[in-house]
């Protein structure tokens, strides 16, 4: 039996011959004639093809043949491998277009949604300016009315002490004529000019003493009017919800504030005794309060405590202070940004789990999420909304939420207004 090449010994043991293994064959092939020839006996170019037969073989002029085979072999290995290429660029290209189509009609959709969400809220605002406006012009009227209703009453008071004057005028002049008539039975009483003067302004006093009363009459109705106006239903709906408050069916106006809040269930917290409800200290007893959600205008608050800060730095500062405030009471805080800084930060994990932080949902503002939040808490939950804008201390005052402002939420805190404004104590 002929041995097998030195080269290929190690890899006879072996099931699966490892990558190496051709390296050593072909090497044993070329170096070993006598092992070269007995493999080229067993092997036709059917089996090992045409270039494993000239490196079997090696016929004259094999290696140029064996060259140009390789040549021939790589340039169609790369012909393929182009084509390969080229057709998965193309899958590629097509793929990325029809992305490009999806994201296209998703950004038109989005478009459109957008348009229409800023035509809705351009609408809602056009409509609250439109309700400011008529607020301040029927107090201007309501105004001018009660003035010109005083001087009305005034003139009034001073026509009946003239009135009065005339009338007891008179009654002494009815009572001279008569014992005049007594003393002379056959002779006339001719008034003298003073008298007839007096019964002449005795006259006109009656008669601007009734147009008076007319006059206050016809203001007592525009009155009745302008407060009813004023008791009536706003002409645009709540901040955010789109619906107009409507008059019942019997026809009678929406509920004052405080005809809501009572049928909301809630009722304010009371403050102690000799607290003003505008004052730090009022605050600072709220903030006290078992188991109150507080829910902060985050912006309007910051605003006012650090004006001349970025956004970003305004609200680090107020979360800082409000985990001061939840750290030291029972109160759950909520504050909420306007979502325009959403590309902003989230706040630090740092910040105790009584401290919620979130931002308005695209086409809301923080103001709306605010009054809405405030209205879906359970009757029976204590609320104290922090703000300084008067839309939503209007909004949590109608379902019966206690309303601190920003000066006043700071200084209870222990900080001052960036502003200049409200005082200070010290943190409880």
């Amino acid at each position: 039996m002929v041995p097998a090449p030195a080269g290929l010994r190690p890899f006879l043991q072996f099931t699966r011959l490892p990558a190496r293994a051709l390296a050593a064959a072909r090497t044993a092939l070329d170096e070993d004639a006598v092992f070269r020839a007995r493999v080229a006996v067993a092997a036709d170019e059917a089996t090992v093809g045409r270039a494993g037969w000239l490196f079997l073989r090696r016929p004259e002029g094999w290696d140029g043949e064996l060259a140009q085979l390789a040549a021939t072999s790589a340039r169609t290995t790369g012909e393929r491998a182009e084509r390969r290429a080229e057709t998965s660029a193309e899958r590629r290209a097509e793929a990325a277009g029809k992305a490009a189509a999806r994201a296209a009609e998703a950004l038109t959709v989005a478009r459109e949604e957008l348009g229409r969400a800023s035509a809705a809220l351009a609408t809602e605002r056009q409509a609250r300016r439109a309700a400011s406006d008529k607020a301040a012009s029927v107090q201007g009227r309501l105004e001018e009315l009660l003035v010109a209703a005083e001087e009305a009453g005034a003139e009034r008071a001073r026509l009946v002490t003239e009135l009065a004057v005339a009338r007891a005028a008179v009654e002494e002049l009815t009572r001279s004529a008569g014992r005049s008539s007594d003393a002379d039975p056959a002779g006339g009483v001719v008034p003298s000019a003073d008298d007839v003067g007096c019964a002449t302004r005795a006259r006109a006093a009656a008669s601007r003493l009734g147009d008076v009363a007319a006059t206050l009459a016809e203001m007592t109705g525009a009155l009745e009017a302008v407060a009813e106006e004023l008791r009536g239903p706003p002409p645009v709906a709540p901040h955010g919800t789109g619906e107009a408050h409507a008059p019942s069916a019997a026809g009678q106006a929406s509920p004052t504030g405080s005809e809501e809040a009572r049928r909301a269930g809630r009722t304010p917290l009371a403050l102690p005794p000799g607290i003003h409800d505008d004052s730090p200290e009022a605050a600072a007893a709220l903030l006290r309060s078992p188991a109150v959600v507080v829910l902060v205008d985050g912006y309007n608050v910051s605003q006012e405590g650090w004006p001349g800060l970025s956004p970003l730095d305004q609200r680090q500062r107020l979360l800082d202070v409000l985990a001061e405030l939840a750290a030291r009471t029972t109160a759950r805080i909520e504050v909420v940004f306007d979502g325009a800084d959403t590309a902003l930060p989230a706040p630090p994990a740092a910040h105790p789990r009584a401290l919620r932080v979130s931002f308005s949902p695209p086409g809301m503002e923080a103001d709306e999420v605010l009054v809405e939040r405030a209205a879906s808490l359970p009757s029976s939950q204590a609320v104290l909304v922090v703000s300084s804008d008067g839309w939503v201390r209007e909004g949590a005052l109608r379902v019966g939420a206690n309303v601190v402002a920003a000066v006043q939420l700071l200084a209870a805190a222990g900080r001052r207004s960036g502003r200049g404004g409200g005082g200070v104590i010290p943190p409880r």
